[in-house]
């Protein structure tokens, strides 16, 4: 059996390069929630089986790790911190996505083309979850952190059991 936790993140001001505002504390809140529920959910499991996917990920492996690692020397970079956090204990940083689909995306976003980006979307959660599905093995737990805006799942073959991780008073 291969299994998936989807944790759809939340970004902090400092990560999307924005002054903190009201919602600063909620966010923050919601990375101690995530933070929490990973650690508390993989207590018993074997990091030498776990995958960690992350959206706008490109590179993966021990490249993509130090890159991560780097972030998560910032304060407000909760999720590179958790992601280095499962890394030292033994989990594989996965390859999520394609480079070039990550910089049209960019590109798109930079010029404000809402029609382009969200098609852009589609074609990037079909590309995750290819990626998902021809990495994670069976009896391996993978852990997709994305953006709220994705739909991933819809993508996946069947054979993966899916665990969204989330409280309903936090979401994104």
């Amino acid at each position: 059996m291969r299994r998936l936790i989807l944790c759809r993140v939340r970004h902090t001001s400092g990560e999307i390069g924005e002054a903190p505002d009201e919602k600063e504390e909620e966010v923050q809140r919601f990375w101690d929630f995530v933070q929490d529920k990973v650690r508390e959910r993989l207590k018993n499991e074997d990091f030498g089986k776990i995958r960690v996917y992350q959206d706008f990920e490109f590179e993966g492996g021990s490249k993509g790790l130090e890159v991560v690692k780097s972030l998560a020397k910032k304060p407000y970079e909760r999720n590179a911190q958790l992601i280095v956090w499962l890394a030292e204990r033994g989990a594989s940083y996965m390859k999520t996505e394609e480079l070039e689909l990550c910089r049209e995306y960019s590109e798109a976003a930079s010029l404000g083309r809402l029609e382009r980006m969200a098609e852009l979307v589609y074609e990037r959660d079909k590309e995750i979850a290819k990626n998902i599905s021809e990495t994670l093995k069976d009896g391996e737990l993978g852990i997709l952190f994305i953006g709220a805006d994705h739909s991933v799942e819809k993508w996946l073959p069947s054979d993966i059991e899916i665990e969204e991780l989330y409280d309903p008073t936090l979401v994104p």
